[in-house]
């Protein structure tokens, strides 16, 4: 499996094919009351939910730093950022979640109430962000591998959020079994950062062997390389997911009882 990012071309035809192949559109075709409103309300955001002003104000901010940083990555690197001295303006418009993407972050979060949200790949602390503002009373726990990174995106965090969030550095499989052990129901899990089949399937394989009754998985990049797209493909077979939902750059997993094994593509 190729354990790089596809290049431009590649990317555009599968997008091309993933559009030709979307259903869904603002939850029509969707039986589960459920997932209806998680299409419908949270995908397509029929509710009008908004972001905090704050939040976005922060985020474009970061999108103008001229800061370089001297960057040392342990997962499969980035197609667009690579080299050691990397400013960050750069990184946050193309490493970072995009505003749209992160207000479904937020509008995920704002929708689920979960008891705890934990993220593999701060990053620049943007998605971060979004998780944080989206969570309400529940405490986001994120792990960063680079330690410029993390010190970074401690640095530029919001103050108001920054309480609430525990900001851990390391590499991810020597963190997996704290976090693991740190789950309970309606735990969300945001896994971006080390764009790989095995370290991919590998947190996933855990976190649901913890045997809670509900779970949501959100994957970054699933159509990223063709590697990306095995794990996608493996953790939408696995019989413990009942629920997959294609949105070309982000992937959404449900483990929930009383529901059918079903997986949808939707253009977001």
């Amino acid at each position: 499996m190729n354990k790089t990012g596809s290049d431009i071309v590649s990317i555009s035809l599968k997008y091309l094919r993933h559009l030709i192949s979307s259903a869904h559109r603002n939850g029509y075709g969707v039986h589960s009351p459920f997932l209806y409103d998680l299409v419908r309300n949270v995908i397509f955001n029929k509710v009008g939910l908004k972001v905090p002003v704050e939040i976005l104000q922060w985020h474009r901010r970061m999108r103008s730093v001229s800061d370089r940083l001297v960057i040392h990555d342990h997962g499969a690197g980035s197609r667009i950022t690579s080299g050691a001295g990397r400013k960050v303006a750069t990184m946050v418009k193309h490493a970072s979640v995009s505003e749209s993407q992160g207000a479904l972050l937020y509008r995920i979060c704002s929708w689920y109430r979960p008891g705890l949200v934990i993220e593999f790949g701060t990053g620049l602390g943007i998605s971060t962000g979004y998780l944080a503002a989206g969570s309400g009373s529940a405490r986001v726990l994120t792990v960063e591998g680079s330690p410029e990174k993390h010190v970074y995106a401690i640095g530029q965090f919001p103050d108001n959020l920054s309480e609430k969030v525990e900001f851990l550095q390391g590499r991810f499989a020597d963190l997996l079994e704290m976090m693991a052990g740190r789950a309970g129901e309606r735990t969300i899990v945001f896994i971006d950062g080390d764009h790989r089949y095995g370290p991919t399937i590998e947190k996933v394989d855990r976190f649901l062997n913890i045997n809670l009754a509900e779970i949501l998985f959100v994957l970054d990049d699933i159509h990223w390389s063709d590697e990306m797209e095995e794990a996608w493909k493996y953790c939408c077979d696995h019989p413990l997911i009942d629920v997959s939902i294609d949105l070309f750059r982000l992937g959404i997993l449900i483990k929930r009882p009383g529901i059918a094994k079903q997986h949808l593509k939707v253009n977001f």
